[in-house]
């Protein structure tokens, strides 16, 4: 269910709404017929699920998603985060007449991380952890019955698997996640400031004082 990928109809109901979503973005993409507008717009997700990144494989490679990670192959086989892979456009280009096409695109920023980023030394690194067999079997209620402290030890544990941003008072665990987050909510004041942009909020409380700061900064201007 965490992956989107199969489970109960909420899941299924879930993950449809997302194609739904992401193929509406793909038309009016694709009806830009003009060199002046790009092919490419912009999702903040405060979320860490990953179900944008699942609904978007039924389109192939019609519809690049930028989530950050340089996929050059690498001997260790991981992709590194930078947000430098942001607003890179991609191209078809014919071999006859060097006409190029552009391919429509999405920036996901994940501006609290997600499930898929792991931590590699100084690094963010595409990853997929086994999280679930942490789960099964009733582990939390076996850990639960252990006592609080420990109880307490293996949500820590779990917790550490993901380079995510918590609810909580203190979100930032360390200055990796500090550098990574206020870089991806400057690019969002930047994306906010530039002319004729639109923005579209859904399903977001603006609890979070940075998100509401800028926000409002932007309204104001």
């Amino acid at each position: 269910k965490l992956l989107g990928t199969n489970g109960d109809a909420d899941t299924v109901t879930t993950l449809n709404n997302y194609k739904e979503f992401l193929r509406n973005i793909f038309n009016i993409l694709t009806k830009r017929k003009s060199n002046i507008l790009t092919k490419q717009t912009t999702i903040f997700n405060t979320n860490y699920d990953l179900f944008i990144k699942k609904a978007s494989e039924e389109f192939g490679s019609s519809l690049k998603i930028n989530d950050g990670f340089n996929r050059n192959p690498r001997l260790d086989g991981q992709f590194k985060f930078s947000a430098t892979e942001y607003f890179n456009a991609v191209y078809n280009k014919g071999n006859l007449y060097n006409y190029q096409v552009e391919i429509p695109s999405i920036n996901l920023i994940k501006l609290h991380g997600s499930l898929s980023w792991g931590r590699s030394g100084k690094e963010i690194v595409f990853t997929m952890p086994n999280y679930l067999e942490k789960l099964k079997d009733n582990a939390l209620e076996d850990a639960a019955a252990t006592g609080e402290a420990e109880f307490l030890k293996f949500l820590k544990e779990f917790n550490n698997q993901f380079q995510v941003i918590l609810p909580i008072k203190d979100k930032l665990r360390d200055t990796l996640l500090d550098r990574v987050y206020y870089n991806l909510l400057r690019i969002y004041a930047n994306e906010l400031d530039k002319e004729n942009t639109l923005l579209i909020a859904e399903g977001i409380s603006f609890e979070d004082e940075h998100i509401l700061d800028i926000t409002q900064k932007a309204l104001r201007n």
